[in-house]
């Protein structure tokens, strides 16, 4: 699948470097979403060749499309790339994960974040 697919309505676009457990607990609670029509994208900020092959199996188990960007560490941040695509049809959701944060273990997290993104970027462009 090719990044920013035209068929889901949201692209979740996550920042990634090593955290590759991290990750694992993030998936867990989007597959619990109630929310369905979205996809992932990892963008890989350099991590090491482990830690690639650790992501690829876990992708492989997912419910839901994820695609993995990996570039090499250079300072440009691929999520700044991606948010350029963001249509009117199309949402890109950047989500800046903390650890700490339990809000995404909600099943209606998801479709909570997609309708208020809805409205502002309706009124707003």
């Amino acid at each position: 699948m090719d990044a920013m697919d035209a068929k889901t309505a949201v692209s979740i676009i996550i920042p990634f470097y090593n955290g590759i457990d991290w990750l694992e607990m993030i998936f867990v609670a989007f597959g619990k979403q109630t929310f369905k029509d979205f996809e992932v994208i990892v963008a890989d900020d350099g991590s090491r060749e482990d830690v690639v092959a650790r992501l690829e199996e876990l992708m492989a188990r997912q419910p839901f499309p994820v695609t993995h960007l990996w570039q090499e560490d250079c300072g440009l941040s691929l999520i700044h790339i991606l948010r350029a695509h963001e249509t009117p049809e199309h949402l890109v959701c950047r989500l800046l994960l903390e650890k700490k944060n339990k809000y995404w273990s909600q099943p209606h997290t998801l479709i909570k974040k997609y309708r208020r993104a809805r409205s502002h970027y309706t009124r707003h462009y």
